[in-house]
């Protein structure tokens, strides 16, 4: 492997493009991850509108925990096996999904220990972690479907703050759906497809 001081004009673009294709291939492998979020959170959104309806709201926000935290623990174990053995075959660990398990944990402290104080604000709260970092990997990536639906996702947090608060369930598992469902089946799809050629 040629030094980095001996590199030419063209190779180092060469590098720098494989480096970009390495990163946008990770995500598309990803898609199962955004998947897995998507799903879950839309499980906890619907059933806990059910609860509300069913006279049940005072036990409602449980769903959410019961929800969340197995999931944050799969999420935390599968980084950490991925990122062990990223660095004994010497590949750099996943950063950014890093990132994306703070933005996870910033938006569960906002919804379940600090929701009181946003009062109907509380769905933009909790997702705006989420939103932007979920902006910021469609950008590194390059995937104009997710930038279009990170944005979408952004408005219908706004949105959120002029819905009744006995929709904000609903509208979780909405912006969910923008954010990761739909990124995700477009990311998994192209891994499929990318993965059949």
């Amino acid at each position: 492997m040629q030094k980095m001081e001996n590199l030419k004009p063209a190779d180092s673009l060469q590098l720098i493009q494989s480096v970009i294709e390495l990163r946008r291939r990770k995500y598309e492998e990803n898609g199962l991850m955004l998947l897995f979020w998507g799903a879950l959170v839309t499980i906890a959104g619907v059933g806990q509108f059910i609860m509300i309806k069913m006279g049940k709201g005072n036990l409602s926000g449980w769903i959410w925990v019961l929800t969340m935290i197995p999931g944050f623990i799969f999420t935390f174990v599968s980084k950490i096996r991925d990122n062990i053995n990223k660095v004994k075959s010497s590949q750099t660990p996943d950063y950014l999904g890093w990132v994306w398990a703070f933005a996870g944990i910033l938006a569960m402290l906002n919804g379940l220990v600090f929701g009181g104080y946003f009062g109907k604000g509380v769905t933009l709260m909790v997702f705006t972690p989420l939103l932007l970092v979920g902006l910021v990997s469609a950008i590194n990536i390059k995937n104009s479907l997710w930038i279009i639906s990170s944005l979408s996702g952004t408005v219908i947090a706004y949105v959120s703050i002029f819905v009744p608060f006995m929709y904000h369930s609903l509208m979780s598992a909405l912006i969910i759906c923008v954010i990761c469902v739909i990124p995700g089946l477009n990311l998994y799809i192209k891994h499929k497809k990318n993965s059949n050629v």
